[in-house]
């Protein structure tokens, strides 16, 4: 399955932050949650929406200063095998002035999305997506999420130490050629999703 959903409506830097997240930070994030967490990782079926987002939310402010990340919790329903299915999903908005982008790294059977959508309401009914229904959602309280000193449930490690830990990695592996980059890319890919570059 392809790697992601995209548009021709980002600018350049939101073309280059979402490089940045699909094959530097989601990459580094999954391999700190099977090293980590890799019990839990694999008993959660390498789901990780929740921390995705959030880590995710607090490493695009760095990417894209001008824009406001936030993380948030779906419900959503979707027609799989001919029953509806609900659950929850976490996924991020970037709002910047009266332009919104919708962020979401977790999926580990559709493509990722890194997208111009209408308003924070919006998620796309599209290619994989069609058959999933947003029913609503919450924001998540980022602040709490990476301030706490209660350790993150799959790895065990206070939030403010993930996301150094994060920053570490990410910095380490921008350093390497791009074939290793894509290298550690498809390995991690390979080993939590369905997703192919």
């Amino acid at each position: 399955m392809r790697l992601i959903f995209t548009n021709g409506n980002l600018t350049p830097e939101e073309q280059k932050a979402r490089d940045t997240m699909i094959y530097l930070f989601n990459p580094v994030l999954k391999f700190l949650l099977m090293t980590e967490g890799q019990a839990e990782f694999q008993r959660f079926g390498y789901n990780s929406c929740r921390q995705t987002a959030i880590f995710g939310a607090d490493y695009l402010s760095k990417l894209l200063p001008d824009y406001t990340f936030s993380a948030y919790e779906g419900s959503f329903i979707e027609a799989v095998n001919c029953e509806i299915t609900p659950y929850a999903h976490a996924y991020i908005i970037g709002a910047y002035q009266d332009r919104y982008i919708l962020v979401d790294l977790a999926r580990t059977t559709k493509p990722l999305i890194f997208m111009e959508i209408d308003s924070i309401d919006s998620y796309p009914r599209i290619g994989e997506y069609k058959e999933s229904h947003k029913l609503g959602h919450n924001r998540i309280n980022l602040i709490s999420a990476l301030e706490t000193k209660d350790p993150e449930y799959l790895t065990g490690m206070i939030p403010k130490d993930v996301v150094t830990m994060i920053d570490n990695l990410v910095k380490s592996l921008s350093k390497e050629s791009p074939v290793k980059q894509m290298e550690f890319c498809d390995m991690v890919y390979k080993k939590t999703t369905s997703l192919r570059r």
